[in-house]
């Protein structure tokens, strides 16, 4: 246990085990709802900028995973959402049609869209 941890249990002066354990888990609950804060909150300020497509949705798709490991999932179609507004405005096209999909798809799906429409814009541009 680090000095930190034994320096609080000394502070609270806990009587039995228990009392120990939910302090502990008290401290350690608190991390994860920071962390959760942190990791919503970079998830929703990211860019597509320089990271390709699929960086792009593999740092959103880690991002959620952590997430759903401390107690705090995010919906798949909030994944989608958020991936929607961190793209440029070259995919407006694409992001329109996405959403009026019905069904709402998930991100595996909306990235195949990505790379198609990345496929032809490169097509489009060899000629």
């Amino acid at each position: 246990m680090s000095k930190t941890l034994q320096q609080r249990l000394v502070i609270e002066n806990p009587q039995t085990a228990k009392e120990v354990w939910d302090i502990l888990a008290e401290i350690f609950s608190d991390n994860k709802r920071s962390r959760s804060i942190a990791l919503k909150a970079e998830l929703r300020s990211m860019k597509l900028r320089d990271l390709n497509i699929d960086a792009y949705f593999c740092k959103i798709k880690s991002i959620a995973t952590i997430l759903a490991s401390v107690g705090s999932p995010v919906s798949k179609d909030d994944i989608v959402n958020i991936a929607l507004d961190g793209l440029p405005e070259r995919y407006e096209h694409v992001s329109d049609i996405i959403i009026h999909q019905d069904p709402f798809p998930d991100l595996r799906r909306f990235v195949q869209c990505l790379l198609r429409e990345d496929a032809v814009e490169i097509e489009g541009s060899s000629y």
